[in-house]
Formats: C-alpha cells, sequence, structure tokens
C-alpha cells in the first residue's frame, strides 16, 4: 500500500493510524514534488463564494 494511500484512508477512518503509517505519512507530506502537486491541483479547483 503507497503513502498516499495510507495518508487518505486514515484522514477518511478507514484505515487505522499507527506510528509507522503516521511517520511514513509524514514523511511524504515534506516532500516537494508532492506539496507543488497539491498546489496544483488546488489551483484547479473553483472558489466556492459563500
Amino acid at each position: 500500500m503507497s503513502a498516499a494511500r495510507s495518508a487518505g484512508g486514515m484522514q477518511f477512518g478507514t484505515i487505522l493510524a499507527n506510528d509507522v503509517l503516521t511517520t511514513d505519512c509524514s514523511r511524504l507530506k515534506d516532500r516537494p514534488a508532492l506539496q507543488a502537486t497539491n498546489a496544483k491541483d488546488n489551483a484547479l479547483i473553483p472558489e466556492t463564494k459563500t
């Protein structure tokens, strides 16, 4: 299972968090490539007017 799937599973409660998965997901979150990809993805999400 990839770290990205583990992070999503922990976020939505389908995978129980443990020390190993939490550490692995934290390292993934800090990678510049993932941060750049998330910024591109977030730029594509339209702003909602409230």
